[in-house]
This record gives C-alpha cells, structure tokens and sequence, in this order.
C-alpha cells in the first residue's frame, strides 16, 4: 500500500521526499497531478446527482466516503490513539455496514451513487481500485507487515487463466495509472479544471530530472562505444529503408546484442521496418537469449561457439553497427561473419547487411 506514496528516488523534487516504503520495484507514486485531477474529476461527477436537498445529500454521501477510508486504517498500519482497528476484513465489514445503513435510510444518495456508478468516472474509479487491490498480491502488507491474507489477487491467481503468469502484481499499478489519467480527464471539462490541470502538469514537470533522450553509458559490456545523446526515428534512414525491403520471414538480428542501451534503440528504429526482430529489452530475460548474448560477445575468442549461437537464434540477417564498438572491435566483428560465409547484401558507412540463411 505504501509504494503509492513512494516516488522513484531519481525525481528531482519529489524522489527524496515522497518515500513511504522504499523496495524494488515498489515506486508506484502516480503523480500529484493525475491524482489531483481525478479526485476533481470524481467529485465533479457527483454534481448534479443529488438532486433535492443537496447538502443533506452530501452528508449522507461524506458519511460513505469516510466509511470506505476506514479500510485504509489496518492498510496503512495507522495506530488510532483510541480504537483499534488492526483487522482488513473486519474494516471492510464495518464499511459495508454503514455505507448499507446509509444508502437504505435515504433515497438521495443512494440514487446519486447509483447514478455515479452507471457513469464512465464510476466505471474508472472502480477499476482504480480494482487494479489498487490486485497490485498488492496474494498476501496483503503494510510497511513489510502482513495485514490480509490473501488478498482478491490470490483468488484470480487461483481460478483464473492467465493471472498465475503476470509475475509482479505490482505491475497492476500501470492500470491505475490509466484508470486515474481517465477519470482526471473529466474534471479538465471546464475552464477551471483546465487551468488548475496546466498549474499542475507545469508543477510537476520540473521534477523531471534528465531529458527523455539522455542517455547512460555505464554499460555492463566491454568494448562498447558511447551512443549519441538524442534518438530520431531519422536516424540510419538508409540502412532501415533498406531493411524494410527485405523478403517476408526475414528475421533481423543487430550488434552488439544484449546491453539494453542498445537494443532498446533496435526496438524504436524497428518501427521503421517492422521485420521480426531478435533483439529485445524486458524485466526478464529468457536464458536463451542470455546464452545468445555471451557467446556473441566472445565472438572474437570463440568464433565457433558464437556462430551457432547465432544459427540458432532463428535470425536470417545481420546487421553490424561497427560505430557501436570500441576502436576496431566493429570492423573484426563484420570480418567474423564474412569468414563464416555470411553475405553482405549492402553497407551504409559502417552499418552493414549481412545474410546468413535464407528467409523462410
């Protein structure tokens, strides 16, 4: 529950700052202004459901929303000075007794709910809390405590296919992140929300520490040369062009393989020819891609192990970005294929094409 209110350490003013729980991969702060915006959003979606009687109405209403924060109480391990409330289940259950209890004595909230669930802010919200429920797994903890086991992840990780698989719940935090940009939308309707949602993105876009084409060079391979510090879709248009002609079923695979700097910049131009491609960039990594790895980087040392490596990595052409390797490494590297009998279909500088099977 904790990683909400734990921002990523490298923002700039909010990484030392907003660190309730720091674990990996546990930064899952949203943002002030998302959040802002869909608690704007969210309460503007109550206006004009409450019909006669409005501030009534909206007591009635607080006296649910206070009712469902109860729950947060043993989420968040908070020690009341007078009740004690340690139990989730229990919580919930004197939530739901309350938020009953109001919605049958009154007709005016619970139409103004009723209403605010048929509407797409409600659909939102309940899917923010939905995917808020299932992020925090199948044992539910509090500052490295368990305080609900199991939680609703348990039950679909249990009954339903396919959610056995995802292999950090936490990873559900994308959703609310989706669900709460699409609730905040509604609350920019008006030029008020407009203008508080510009304060806010401006706000919050200093704390972004570095550009989104800087770029790091602390690389965990040897022999590799610093990249350019800015990427463009304009970058290697001859040689992509290239690539982009080559027969259905080719399969590309480009060195250096394997440093993510690298194949994460494969991954963007591949949107300029759209071939399979072997390289890729993911939190896990299957070992055959890590066995694939490691032998091209012996290339040089252990020529032969490398070359059926590459076989059987299913890939079709080769591309050799002599520029990406330290002094001379590129050009040996190119000259280790041609040997191999692999062949150079066309060369841009020192980006070269090579063949090493036919396409299927």
């Amino acid at each position: 529950m904790y990683a909400y209110v734990t921002a990523d350490e490298n923002l700039r003013l909010l990484g030392s700052v907003v660190r309730a729980w720091p674990k990996a991969e546990g930064s899952l702060f949203p943002g002030f202004t998302i959040t802002v915006l869909a608690l704007l959003g969210v309460g503007r979606a109550f206006q004009g459901r409450l019909g006669p009687g409005p501030k009534r109405a909206a007591r009635q209403v607080a006296v649910i929303v206070l009712a469902c924060a109860i729950v947060l109480v043993p989420l968040l391990g908070i020690r009341l000075p007078i009740v004690k409330i340690t139990s989730v289940s229990r919580a919930m259950l004197v939530a739901t007794i309350i938020v009953s209890v109001v919605l049958a004595w009154s007709r005016e909230p619970r139409r103004a709910v009723a209403s605010w669930l048929q509407s797409p802010v409600g659909f939102f919200t309940l899917g923010t809390l939905f995917a808020i429920a299932m992020s925090f797994g199948p044992v539910i903890h509090a500052r490295g405590r368990m305080v609900a086991q199991p939680g609703i992840y348990a039950a679909f990780s249990d009954w339903v296919p396919g959610f056995d698989g995802i292999r950090v719940p936490a990873r559900f935090a994308m959703i609310v992140t989706l669900c709460l940009s699409s609730t905040a939308a509604f609350a920019i309707r008006t030029s008020t929300g407009a203008a508080i949602a510009g304060t806010l993105i401006l706000l919050e876009s200093l704390a972004v520490p570095i550009s989104v084409n800087a770029n790091s060079t602390e690389y965990t391979q040897p022999h590799l040369a610093p990249l350019p510090d800015r990427v463009s879709i304009h970058d290697a248009e001859e040689l992509y062009a290239y690539v982009s002609q080559l027969p259905d079923g080719a399969v590309l695979l480009e060195l250096p393989l394997g440093e993510p700097a690298f194949d994460i910049r494969y991954m963007f131009y591949s949107t300029r020819h759209w071939k399979p491609l072997v390289n890729g960039y993911s939190g896990g990594m299957p070992e055959e891609y890590n066995t694939l790895n490691f032998s091209l980087q012996d290339a040089l040392d252990r020529p032969d192990r490398a070359w059926q490596a590459l076989l059987q990595s299913d890939a079709t052409h080769v591309v050799v970005h002599e520029a990406f390797y330290e002094e001379r490494r590129g050009r040996a590297i190119a000259d280790w294929l041609r040997s191999r009998g692999a062949q150079e279909l066309a060369s841009f500088g020192g980006d070269h094409v090579f063949q090493i099977r036919h396409s299927n």
